[in-house]
């Protein structure tokens, strides 16, 4: 949420929401918060059944047609790979760079 440091006591006030992954969950938060420039996620999937959830909220609040995802992923003993975690992502139209071993950069593919 933004902060202002400004004179009006509403501009002083930070809100946290909780945001349950998944298209029918994110809705509503997106009528009240609209979208973002970058969404960051580090160490989030750590089951196979998190991974889709995660990328429709991802493409749901991701702003078209310059955001960026950035993904920080550890490739842990719990079945997932990072070729699911990719397969994933070009599933939703999303294309990624890998700028480092394990972070990930995605934007949205052009017909979308």
């Amino acid at each position: 949420h933004n902060f202002d440091n400004g004179d009006d006591d509403t501009k002083n006030t930070i809100s946290c929401r909780q945001l349950l992954w998944g298209n029918e969950n994110s809705q509503s938060l997106k009528d009240a918060y609209g979208t973002f420039d970058t969404i960051l996620a580090s160490d989030v999937i750590y089951t196979p059944t998190s991974i889709d959830p995660l990328f429709d909220t991802v493409v749901t609040f991701l702003k078209k047609p310059h955001g960026r995802f950035l993904l920080s992923w550890f490739t842990r003993v719990n079945g997932v790979t990072i070729d699911t975690v990719l397969d994933a992502a070009k599933c939703r139209n999303l294309d990624w760079t890998e700028t480092k071993e394990g972070i990930y950069i995605f934007v949205l593919g052009q017909d979308k």
